[in-house]
């Protein structure tokens, strides 16, 4: 099995968004490269993101382009 990496920025203080906000805790294992395209994303997009803030993120844009999720209006 790999060894998986801490993420850079784990040990920092950056969240954008409480990790006790509310809503429902997923447990999600990912293989090494959609772990390697997280970190990218991070780094490119994202820097300073949790990767679980990347992953709410990510999965917040993916739900509204396909329209599961209605769009933010600001």
């Amino acid at each position: 099995m790999p060894r998986m990496v801490p993420h850079p920025s784990s040990s920092k203080p950056k969240s954008r968004v409480s990790p006790r906000a509310a809503g429902i805790g997923v447990t999600v294992k990912l293989d090494p490269g959609l772990l390697e395209a997280l970190d990218r994303f991070i780094s490119e997009d994202q820097p300073g993101a949790s990767r679980a803030e990347a992953l709410r993120l990510a999965f917040r844009d993916w739900a509204q382009d396909k329209g599961f999720l209605a769009p933010e209006t600001d």
